[in-house]
């Protein structure tokens, strides 16, 4: 092994280029924490590599000012290597580091997409990853990823836990209702083929009960699939995704008829459709122009087929403007 101690300032990002190696001759190259023990970032380079004109290089960002250090390493063969190494500028990327969140949507099947929207909150430095969306039937959106910012001080962001936040408004704001994982995994004490693994893969589905998010975990010092349930939401309302329009329905359970009433702070396109609790749509009730004040509409509990629906309960959703609004409805027969 040969070490590299590099003083690196807090998020302070790092290129680490292979960029000449000997006939046969195979690296690896890896970033440790200021501990001298946590794995931070891991690449392979061979000279058929750079002889390609392919340089094996990684990026890593900071999240503490100290002492990091690079192994290199030989993995086959022997031989003279020249490793490069520079500060990354950051340029026209939304990201701020090596990997943010951002999320987008559309509102015409993918033809125009909005305006990209940070989803995490960390402090500069720290890893986002894979990151997985789901919408519940109401049309609150979730978003859950990887992430590093509680990690034990020296490991520098080398463990893990799984973050959730939530948007009220379809993704134009989003706010961070905390971490999902109860212990935090350190990836350099889990045995896997790669060290650090960091977490393949994650999963996040939804319902009109909430959220259920499932990842690799390895707090048992083995990769396992843990899962947790995720009631829906508590999304603030602040200024700048007030929400100023309302659904409201009828009092009690309903037995033949529900009726459904909401206003418009604005002339517009509104649409007012029903699901039920695996997010299928049961009955569009209304769906085109209205203007602005007070309006109501009436389900006469039946699918869009024409057939009566059984109890149980449902959701209507009011969308009008680019914000969402639900209401529960209970169905007794």
């Amino acid at each position: 092994y040969d070490w590299y101690a590099l003083a690196l300032t807090a998020g302070q990002s790092i290129i680490v280029d292979a960029d000449a190696l000997g006939p046969g001759l195979t690296i690896t190259m890896r970033l440790f924490a200021t501990d001298g023990a946590t794995r931070l970032a891991f690449t392979q380079a061979a000279d058929t590599d750079v002889s390609q004109g392919y340089h094996p290089v990684w990026i890593c960002t900071a999240p503490t000012a100290g002492t990091y250090y690079l192994r290199i390493a030989s993995y086959s063969g022997s031989g003279t290597y020249r490793v490069a190494t520079g500060a990354a500028a950051r340029t026209t990327e939304r990201g701020r580091d090596q990997r943010d969140v951002f999320a987008s949507y559309s509102d015409d099947g993918g033809l125009a997409w909005s305006t990209p929207v940070r989803v995490n909150n960390d402090p500069v430095g720290y890893d986002d990853w894979l990151p997985e969306i789901a919408v519940m039937p109401t049309g609150q959106v979730a978003c859950a990823w990887y992430d590093w910012r509680d990690a034990s001080a020296g490991t520098c962001g080398g463990e893990s836990n799984i973050y959730l936040a939530a948007s009220a408004n379809g993704g134009t704001t989003w706010r961070e209702q905390g971490s999902v994982t109860n212990i935090g995994t350190a990836w350099s004490s889990v045995s896997t083929n790669i060290i650090p693994n960091e977490g393949d893969y994650l999963s996040l589905f939804a319902s009109a009960q909430g959220y259920a998010v499932a990842w690799s975990d390895g707090r048992d010092f083995n990769p396992n699939v843990y899962m947790a349930a995720v009631p829906p939401a508590t999304v603030g309302v602040g200024a700048s995704d007030a929400r100023t329009f309302r659904l409201m329905a009828g009092a009690g359970p309903s037995t033949a008829s529900a009726h459904l009433a909401f206003g418009l702070p604005e002339a517009g396109r509104a649409r007012l459709v029903i699901f039920d609790l695996q997010g299928r749509r049961v009955s569009t009730l209304l769906d085109g122009a209205l203007g602005a004040g007070s309006h109501a509409a009436d389900w006469n509990l039946t699918d869009e087929s024409g057939q009566r629906v059984g109890s149980g309960i449902y959701w209507a959703m009011l969308e009008s403007g680019g914000r969402r609004e639900a209401a529960r409805l209970i169905v007794l027969r």
